[in-house]
């Protein structure tokens, strides 16, 4: 038990108290940067997918396609951060529609969920029918919102766990460090000079060799 309260063991548990404090805070830094960010992120990649679909669109509308248009907002909603895709013709007409359920999410999912986006986040891009390019068509899609928000909480979790188990391996090999190199020895020294210090109070005399001195004749 004497480990436990030395002041050697004390200074490598504030060594360690403070990479876990710092660790924390820069995870959480990190984490707060990228919920910022999710957006917009989220954003560009599924704008991406819509641009990819484009031209089949373009063919569904043009050709009066309903079959292919269905297959196509079918397809879209392969797509986990989806629920919901939308293929509107030149004439404002609906040339398919499909949607399915969100999970079911807890409280805080639901209530990032609302921080971050609208009721319903949809995406759109259009796109004119030849010959003339005078009318547009429309490929539109609702992004599943709670799905984005829980898939973050998680990796976020995952990240920050494997942040912490970091700063406590590092944490526990630097009060191992500083525990042997540096308190350690600084306690011995400690312990020496109140050991000599308990020796001049009691009176006796330091381990001094006593070496016979020999007279002026010799002997």
């Amino acid at each position: 038990m004497q480990i436990w309260n030395s002041l050697p063991f004390k200074h490598s548990t504030v060594v360690l108290m403070v990479t876990l404090i710092v660790g924390t805070v820069l995870s959480s830094v990190s984490i707060y940067r990228d919920f910022g960010t999710l957006k917009n992120t989220l954003d560009q990649e599924l704008y991406n997918i819509l641009e990819m679909n484009r031209s089949q669109a373009l063919l569904a509308v043009y050709q009066v396609n309903s079959q292919q248009a269905n297959k196509l907002t079918e397809g879209l909603l392969q797509h986990p951060a989806l629920r919901g895709a939308t293929v509107v013709d030149d004439f404002g007409e609906v040339l398919s529609s499909n949607q399915r359920e969100s999970g079911n999410y807890n409280s805080i999912t639901q209530w990032l969920s609302r921080q971050l986006f609208a009721e319903e986040h949809t995406l759109s891009i259009h796109f004119q029918i030849p010959p003339f390019h005078q009318s547009e068509g429309m490929l539109q899609i609702l992004v599943d919102d709670k799905y984005v928000i829980n898939e973050f909480v998680q990796r976020s979790a995952t990240r920050l766990y494997h942040d912490l188990t970091h700063a406590i391996i590092v944490s526990l090999l630097l009060l191992i460090f500083f525990y042997n190199y540096l308190s350690r020895p600084i306690k011995k020294i400690v312990n020496w000079i109140t050991s000599l210090s308990g020796d001049e109070k009691t009176g006796f005399p330091m381990c001094i060799p006593i070496v016979p001195m020999m007279n002026l004749a010799g002997w």
